[in-house]
């Protein structure tokens, strides 16, 4: 069994809770922010690792997650693309049933 590190399942967390981007970018803020520098590609890159390693996704899935059109259903038309990556990986984490993350209680 892979086991997960304290800040990944805070993040996971985050991402499974009602308001998950603005819980992701508060752990977010809280173990990595130095200064006022975008916070999103590292989050993107973060929530990606996540899923890697504990949800992956086929090609397909990845591929639709990030089609364009997806832009529109995350409400994010003027966006850059790793927000709409961020936002991906979030809801792939949010739809994960928890017994695939090791030790989630």
């Amino acid at each position: 069994m892979t086991t997960i590190s304290k800040t990944d399942l805070l993040f996971i967390r985050a991402c499974k809770s009602a308001k998950g981007m603005q819980r992701v970018k508060s752990v977010y803020r809280r173990f990595y922010l130095k200064g006022n520098s975008d916070p999103m590609p590292h989050v993107a890159s973060i929530l990606t690792g996540i899923v890697d390693a504990h949800c992956p996704m086929s090609n397909t899935d990845l591929v639709q997650a990030l089609n364009p059109a997806q832009r529109e259903f995350y409400g994010l038309d003027a966006e850059p693309f790793h927000v709409t990556v961020a936002h991906a990986m979030l809801s792939r984490i949010a739809n994960t049933p928890v017994d695939k993350f090791p030790n989630y209680r």
